[in-house]
């Protein structure tokens, strides 16, 4: 059995107007909340081996924020196709988690990530920014279609 997290970036700033949206950083709550997230994973032991994140500014900014809190020394693959994906374009991207990896991680963006927990646990699910959810997987990575919902954290309850 597997764990995956799923966590959406922290918020991000808009005080560029014309700035590309991939280009975006986090703004201040958001370089607050990432932290906490980091302290969280540690403290609850569910630090990841392995993490797929978007390759934009605010995923990566988020990661970077939330692993150097945690003291998490994973090298996240970064991946384009992450970057405001459908759901069935992250599964597809789950499917290629190493094969080691006991608990994964993947970084993105809504809508996806709420329609991916739907897919995988059958569970509606609102994800405001930094924002995660940890469930459960059997079997490999390479045949995941389903999981079970275990549990959900939002900024609030950092």
């Amino acid at each position: 059995m597997a764990e995956l997290l799923i966590l959406r970036h922290a918020k991000s700033s808009w005080e560029s107007p014309g700035q590309d949206d991939h280009d975006r950083p986090l703004n201040d709550r958001g370089r607050r909340d990432a932290p906490r997230i980091g302290e969280l994973l540690a403290a609850e032991g569910l630090l990841p081996d392995a993490v797929l994140c978007s390759t934009a500014c605010r995923t990566m900014e988020t990661w970077g924020l939330l692993s150097a809190a945690a003291g998490c020394d994973v090298q996240p693959l970064y991946r384009e196709e992450l970057y405001l994906a459908p759901a069935g374009d992250l599964l597809e991207q789950l499917q290629t988690m190493p094969e080691f990896c006991r608990r994964g991680m993947i970084i993105g963006h809504n809508p996806g990530l709420e329609l991916l927990v739907a897919m995988l646990a059958g569970r509606n699910v609102t994800m405001p920014t930094a924002s995660m959810v940890l469930m459960e997987i059997d079997g490999s990575w390479e045949a995941i279609t389903s999981a079970r919902f275990i549990r959900q954290w939002k900024p609030k309850d950092l």
